[in-house]
């Protein structure tokens, strides 16, 4: 607890500190192919791809750690189904990543970098299924954690809004799941909801509160890994088949409903701090 608790802490401190320049040019939300925690099939989004390739710069000035191939195998935070690659280390034990790449425009892994230099141009020799572009991901070796991007990079409006459609109540025990409107007389229990998610539509945060008390807060800020998985954090760690039990399903939270009049609130944030909310007022009998 002592380590996580040092790790939320520090996320605090720095969650609105721009420390890293965009690696490549954003002009919009078309510019971004995935955004980190989105399912990508069998397991959470852990960078920022963007949609087309194009010239791929140094975020912030370091060391090239290392520059890998397509036939390289690194052990712990990425693989070889990144393609070609470049590793940054910087200060404060924080490393950038670019995959996916093209080409590569450094030779040397010990050279170094200032922010802004090229590093190369994105591709498609990793694992995109022949998607040319750049895979960027931002990774805290001191805390072990895989850090969103979006948390260190200058901030831009770019995100689309998150809504939340068609949401669901699932009760853990009896597997039981309920529409909810505002009209819904619902048993009580634990329940875990749910709603659709369009692809490229990611929310920052999500909080849910019961009668005005906060029953789960689950954070795109970061994965970490737990029992060798890599999860998101909220009231407990949640795995990706938690968070994605099937196409198109996405889980919010996990809540206790209780006999009487419930006034359930659901509040999503991006990161830029925007938020949107949506109420429901349930009878649990």
């Amino acid at each position: 607890m002592k380590k996580y608790f040092g790790l939320f802490f520090i996320l605090a401190t720095i969650s609105y500190l721009d420390c890293f320049e965009w690696p490549q040019l954003v002009e919009n939300q078309s510019s971004i192919f995935a955004w980190f925690g989105e399912n990508r099939g069998s397991s959470f989004c852990s960078a920022l791809l963007f949609s087309d390739a194009d010239t791929v710069h140094a975020s912030d000035e370091g060391l090239a750690l290392a520059i890998l191939g397509t036939n390289s195998n690194e052990d712990g935070w990425f693989s070889s189904t990144l393609g070609n690659t470049v590793i940054l280390a910087h200060k404060n034990q924080m490393n950038t990543v670019y995959g996916n790449l093209e080409s590569i425009d450094i030779v040397d892994s010990t050279t170094k970098v200032k922010s802004g230099d090229i590093l190369g141009k994105g591709g498609s020799s990793g694992w995109q299924k022949g998607k040319s572009c750049l895979e960027f991901q931002v990774l805290d070796t001191k805390l072990e954690a895989i850090i969103n991007p979006l948390l260190l990079l200058e901030k831009k409006d770019i995100e689309h809004d998150f809504l939340v459609m068609n949401l669901k109540a699932k009760n853990r025990t009896t597997g039981l799941s309920h529409t909810l409107s505002n009209t819904l007389k619902i048993p009580p229990g634990v329940y875990a909801l749910y709603c659709n998610r369009e692809p490229g539509k990611m929310p920052y945060k999500i909080t849910t509160s019961i009668n005005g008390i906060a029953s789960d807060t689950i954070t795109y800020n970061m994965l970490v890994r737990k029992n060798n998985r890599l999860c998101l954090q909220g009231k407990r760690p949640y795995q990706f088949t938690e968070i994605y039990p099937e196409e198109g399903r996405f889980m919010l939270a996990e809540i206790i409903l209780t006999y009487g009049k419930n006034t359930l609130a659901i509040t999503t944030n991006n990161s830029l701090g925007k938020e949107k909310k949506v109420k429901y007022h349930l009878e649990v009998k």
